[in-house]
């Protein structure tokens, strides 16, 4: 399996106040998400992800293991019905079977023998399709199963664990496909905080790092993330790739659980995992994640209640959560095709909606050596990396759009508005951190209220004038 360090996001739908499928899809589009694992396969939802582009890992609920694992017909229907029926159109990139699922005790333990049945039938399956290479097939499981937590080395899949996890790993191998698995640093601090201290949990440790042979652990998630490296080997699978299929922290809730503590491991984490530098006992290996979850779900029970989601409303990204995601929208395709790479001033434009006014006192993003004190900066300078990335340094980006409504939505309102295009304007003449010398082309959004305009309320709001062409700000254009 090919992976990468591309960030997803888990979408499930327990709750009651969720968007339709189609708007989750168009927020995953819109913020730049291109994976996204959803818990329940839902015909809704698939059909909304036809064309989309965004990979998917579908889950079989656990309440669907025992009868796929009993009747191998069952599971070929299953996968006839929630998988070849949108493929190619979905793009499918792994099912996992069954998740969470604990052979030592709880309510999941009466299933722990139909797991791999149930996996290699649903293999059969995408294999009898000719699929077997494009769709893979695995379990979500956590660090529960493991014992010896620490040193990371020591860990290790004992009694009933190794019993239930020894031949799903041996299957694994076998077939070439990863182990997805589930892993919270939160819960690991707030369970022994003295022991596990929230620096180290949430990227910021500077120093009194844990030292295991040869390897030094300056994070908790490096640590976690190989100790199941460790178990998966003693198991026989010293190949098998592992997939961080969930991972999060709380905004409230609980202990140690805040917006702060949140927005950090949140931006630590996906910088982590996406630099490319691996864990230290899988150097330079590209970490597959997925981030828990897109939206809070009320209806939810146990710890899983935590509101460890991305979205401050049903519909819209905490504002210090959306650049995390923004900055992976990639330039129109026009860029690469419609210019030659050795042209000198091509142009790519992008669409840039920041929530944030520009009055910040002082740096709220730090990525070295740039420090970002807007949002409109953290949104610009991310597509400048990823031009240069792409082999077109000097393709110049032109803000083709930005504006901020004056009704209509959260935080919408004349008052508001006017002090964002007031000091965008005052902005651009400037420069950001990325291209300190050069000045900024844009255009707002828009002359006019449209009063026609479909889509969210807000869409009819982000005139500069009133139809009756009386200004609604006092804006300077000199």
């Amino acid at each position: 399996m090919h992976a990468d360090a591309q960030v997803g996001v888990c979408y499930g739908g327990l709750g009651n106040n969720l968007p339709s499928d189609q708007e989750v899809v168009n927020l995953y589009k819109s913020n730049g998400i291109r994976r996204m694992r959803s818990y329940y396969p839902v015909p809704q939802a698939l059909q909304a992800l036809r064309g989309s582009n965004i990979e998917l890992i579908l889950d079989v609920p656990n309440s669907d293991l025992e009868r796929l694992a009993n009747d191998a017909p069952t599971a070929a229907k299953w996968v006839q019905d929630n998988v070849l029926n949108y493929y190619p159109d979905v793009k499918f990139r792994i099912i996992s079977v069954g998740n969470e699922v604990n052979p030592n005790g709880g309510e999941t333990a009466r299933l722990a023998p139909f797991v791999l049945l149930a996996m290699s039938k649903i293999y059969d399956a995408i294999a009898s399709a000719g699929l077997k290479d494009q769709i893979k097939v695995s379990t979500a499981t956590y660090p529960v199963l493991v014992n010896n937590s620490f040193p990371p080395s020591k860990g290790s899949f004992d009694g009933a664990s190794g019993s239930f996890m020894g031949p799903i790993i041996n299957f694994l191998k076998n077939t070439n496909n990863p182990l997805l698995f589930n892993i919270y640093p939160y819960f690991s601090h707030i369970g022994d905080p003295q022991n596990v201290p929230l620096p180290y949990a949430l990227f910021t440790a500077t120093g009194g790092f844990p030292q295991d042979g040869q390897f030094q652990y300056r994070n908790l998630f490096d640590a976690m993330l190989d100790n199941a490296y460790s178990a998966v080997e003693k198991a026989g699978g010293p190949n098998v790739e592992i997939v961080v299929s969930e991972s999060g922290w709380p905004s409230a809730g609980g202990p140690a659980a805040s917006m702060e503590n949140a927005a950090t491991y949140y931006r630590n984490f996906i910088n982590h995992v996406e630099g490319g530098s691996g864990s230290p006992k899988r150097p330079g290996k590209a970490i597959e994640t997925y981030l828990f979850a897109m939206f809070d779900e009320n209806q939810k029970t146990g710890d899983e209640s935590l509101n460890c989601n991305l979205l401050s409303t049903p519909k819209q990204l905490v504002p210090s959560f959306a650049w995390l995601f923004r900055r992976r929208l990639e330039v129109i395709h026009e860029t690469d095709h419609r210019f030659p790479k050795e042209h000198q001033q091509p142009i790519a434009s992008q669409h840039i909606y920041p929530y944030a006014m520009f009055t910040t006192p002082g740096v709220v993003v730090r990525d070295s050596p740039f420090h970002y004190k807007n949002l409109f900066d953290a949104m610009l300078d991310p597509t400048d990396s990823a031009l240069e990335k792409a082999g077109r340094p000097k393709v110049e980006i032109v803000v083709s759009e930005s504006g901020w409504p004056s009704a209509g939505g959260p935080a919408a309102s004349v008052e508001n508005a006017g002090t964002y295009y007031r000091n965008l304007i005052n902005h651009v003449k400037g420069r950001s951190p990325k291209t300190p010398r050069r000045a900024i082309e844009t255009y707002l959004f828009a002359m006019f209220d449209e009063n026609q305009k479909t889509g969210a309320q807000s869409e009819k709001h982000f005139g500069l004038f009133s139809p009756n062409k009386q200004p609604k700000y006092q804006l300077s254009f000199d």
